[in-house]
């Protein structure tokens, strides 16, 4: 997609689970692509190489940054690693409003995210802003995303727990999260770019 979609020379995914990774890695070479896409084995937390940082024009994170340790640290080192004009697009959860993060810490623990990343809706620009980034654009979308996402969880119940070590609990767990926060989560599409030089 990044590819044929936008014309990117080079595409680099990091997935932390080595045979989802390797399933990618194969259907890369199916493409004949695996000159242009290379997907790394490791957590994004992990990724160090700074060659490939310093390049980066565009990062994107799909509903994975909330479970990064942390993603504050996270996003001030992927500031600090890239250029001016690179720019950021993640799909995230927050908070309604800070007050609530308390409440959900316990859910986040058992879903696999940090306490630390329990931000509100109105932390995101502020949080952007000091890792160095901005014109830092913040769309809600939980409509579009959680219902769907809690059908497809409980239709799946069952594999997800035969299968803990593939996320399978997290996602339950995520779903739980989700479905008992009523009208208290948000989910959010955010982009932002790094405009100065650090």
């Amino acid at each position: 997609l990044w590819i044929r979609e936008f014309g990117a020379a080079q595409v680099v995914g990091i997935e932390p689970d080595a045979p989802v990774a390797a399933r990618a890695r194969r259907r890369i070479a199916t493409w004949r692509l695996d000159d242009r896409i290379t997907i790394d084995a490791r957590s994004a937390e992990s990724f160090d190489d700074a060659g490939a940082l310093a390049r980066v024009s565009a990062g994107v994170s799909v509903d994975a940054a909330y479970h990064i340790e942390t993603r504050a640290r996270w996003l001030e080192r992927l500031s600090a690693s890239c250029g001016s004009g690179t720019r950021l697009g993640l799909f995230d959860i927050a908070l309604r409003d800070a007050a609530d993060r308390a409440r959900f810490s316990g859910y986040a623990r058992r879903a696999g995210i940090p306490a630390a990343n329990l931000w509100s809706v109105d932390e995101i620009v502020p949080t952007l802003n000091a890792a160095g980034f901005t014109d830092v654009s913040v769309r809600r979308c939980e409509a579009e995303v959680f219902a769907g996402f809690i059908r497809f969880a409980c239709r799946k119940a069952v594999p997800f727990a035969s299968h803990p070590g593939q996320g399978g609990w997290r996602a339950l767990a995520t779903a739980t999260m989700l479905a008992s926060a009523g009208a208290r989560l948000a989910a959010v599409v955010i982009g932002a770019e790094r405009t100065t030089t650090r």
